[in-house]
Order: C-alpha cells, then sequence, then structure tokens
C-alpha cells in the first residue's frame, strides 16, 4: 500500500488537482482508519502504550487534517487564477 501511496503522490506532482486530491484522500482514509483502531484499543483493553496512544495517534488524526487543508488551500488559488486570467 505505501508504493503505491507513494506512486500516487509522484504522479500528483504535477498533476490535476483531481490527481492531488486522489494522493491525500487514500492515505488520509487509512490513518482515519488506524486513529480508529488506537480509540478501540484505548476504551476495550486500556492500551494507553506511546505506541497506540501517543504520537502515532495524533499523526493519525492531524496529518489527514493538514492534507485536507492543503488540498483545499490549492483549490482556491488554482480557482483565483483561473478568475483572474479570464479577465
Amino acid at each position: 500500500a505505501s508504493l503505491g501511496y507513494a506512486v500516487v503522490g509522484f504522479l500528483a506532482f504535477r498533476g490535476s488537482l483531481g490527481m492531488r486530491a486522489a494522493a491525500v484522500v487514500g492515505p488520509a482514509m487509512f490513518q482515519l482508519g488506524a486513529a480508529g483502531g488506537h480509540i478501540y484499543q484505548m476504551i476495550t483493553a486500556h492500551n494507553f502504550a506511546p505506541g497506540n496512544a501517543g504520537v502515532m495517534f495524533y499523526s493519525d488524526i492531524l496529518l489527514p487534517i493538514i492534507g485536507f487543508v492543503l488540498l483545499g488551500m490549492q483549490s482556491r488559488c488554482q480557482k483565483a487564477a483561473n478568475t483572474a486570467h479570464e479577465l
């Protein structure tokens, strides 16, 4: 899975906004699913080990948010550039 995400990321570098969205959505869903697994382990098994409830948990939540924010910023910049180009 990681190799596939890497290939899509490299293709998205010069690709369209849709390709960039694909490069963000796949890994984001993976990380949010992992965060759900961490939450499940914290609730059911009381697993608050650093590898489960520490930096990994927070990065599984924050990195997708950062990715979607950057994708939204790219979309706004692209729309503004298209609008300015039409004038």
